[in-house]
C-alpha cells in the first residue's frame, strides 16, 4: 500500500489530507490495511486509520489446474473448467491456447450465461510417448488488470 501526504506540515486547526492506494492484485474477499500516522499533538501521538475494502475477482475459475493423472499412451484425454466473468466489468475472455504443443484447448459459451461463463476444454494430445507433462493453459482476455490467467496441467504418459 502506497501513502501519500497532502502537506509536510498542517498548523492547529487545518486540514489535511492523506492519499493511500492499494495493489489488489492476488487478493480477494475482505481486506484490511492500517496506515499510522504520527503527529506533534501530545494527547494524540499516533492516529491509526484503518481501510476495509471487499476485493472482487473479475474472474472466477471453477479450478486452478488441471490434473489428468495416468494415461495410457494410445488414447487421448480431456478434461474441462469454467470460467465465470464478472458481469458488470465488461471484460471478456477472449482466447486460450497451450503453452506447448501436447494439449489443445478450445473455448466454449456456457449455454444460458450471456457469455458471462467459458468452458475450457483441454485435451492431451493421442498417441504421446511415455512420461510426464507438464504446461500451462494462458486464457488471453480484454481486462485492463488481468490480461492472462495462466492455468497449470499435468498429467503421465503410461504404457
Amino acid at each position: 500500500m502506497a501513502t501519500l501526504l497532502g502537506a509536510k506540515r498542517i498548523g492547529p486547526g487545518e486540514k489535511g489530507y492523506i492519499q493511500a492506494s492499494l495493489d489488489t492484485k492476488g487478493l480477494r474477499n475482505t481486506v484490511k490495511k492500517v496506515i499510522t500516522v504520527s503527529t506533534n499533538d501530545p494527547r494524540t501521538p499516533l492516529v491509526v486509520l484503518t481501510i476495509v475494502a471487499d476485493v472482487e475477482r473479475e474472474f472466477i475459475l471453477s479450478q486452478r489446474e488441471i490434473d489428468f493423472g495416468r494415461i495410457d499412451s494410445s488414447s487421448g484425454r480431456t478434461r474441462e473448467l469454467t470460467i465465470s466473468q464478472a458481469a458488470d466489468r465488461g471484460s471478456r475472455v477472449l482466447r486460450a491456447e497451450s503453452s506447448l504443443e501436447t494439449a489443445k484447448v478450445r473455448l466454449e459459451p456456457v449455454n444460458g450465461s450471456d457469455g458471462h461463463q467459458m468452458r475450457v476444454i483441454v485435451s492431451l494430445r493421442e498417441r504421446l510417448l511415455p512420461g510426464y507433462y507438464f504446461g500451462f493453459i494462458v486464457v488471453h482476455t480484454s481486462s485492463p488488470y488481468i490480461k492472462e490467467i495462466r492455468i497449470a496441467y499435468r498429467g503421465r504418459i503410461i504404457g
